[in-house]
């Protein structure tokens, strides 16, 4: 013989809420590590724009201010279209890369000791071999790609 469960109207309610609230909490997580497509390609072109200046990151001052200044202007659009938590963090390690770089090369032109140059130099190209790798994935996995 087969025994019968019988909810009571208040138990089910709370199952249904309870579920509401897990599907919710879900999607809610899913959407957070989502990129959009517009935040991918504004991101990739100011990633280009921090690496031109990683190039010239030993040329004379004024050639270098110019590509900083635009890569600046790049970082910055990208961090105000930020919305989601993985959005943010592209954002902020464009921001520390741009950061990086100028610093590299305030140390270059400087006095500074010639092993803390090497340091940071090889510092810097590890952090940019990094986001070569994360922008390599984004642009050929879609998949994490909203609209």
């Amino acid at each position: 013989m087969r025994k019968t469960i019988r909810l009571s109207a208040t138990s089910a309610f709370m199952i249904v809420v309870l579920s509401v609230c897990t599907v919710w909490i879900l999607f809610t997580l899913w959407q957070s590590n989502r990129i959009s497509i517009q935040f991918g390609t504004l991101s990739r072109l100011a990633y280009r724009s921090v690496r031109e200046c990683h190039y010239k990151v030993g040329e004379e001052d004024f050639l270098f201010s110019k590509c900083y200044e635009t890569a600046q202007m790049l970082v910055i659009r990208v961090g105000q279209s930020a919305k989601t938590q993985h959005e943010r963090r592209q954002y902020a390690d464009l921001h520390n890369f741009l950061t990086d770089v100028r610093e590299y090369h305030q140390k270059l032109l400087g006095s500074a000791d010639p092993s803390q140059v090497r340091e940071s130099g090889d510092n810097l190209n590890r952090f940019r071999d990094r986001l070569d790798q994360m922008f390599k994935n984004a642009s050929e996995d879609r998949q994490g790609y909203s609209e």
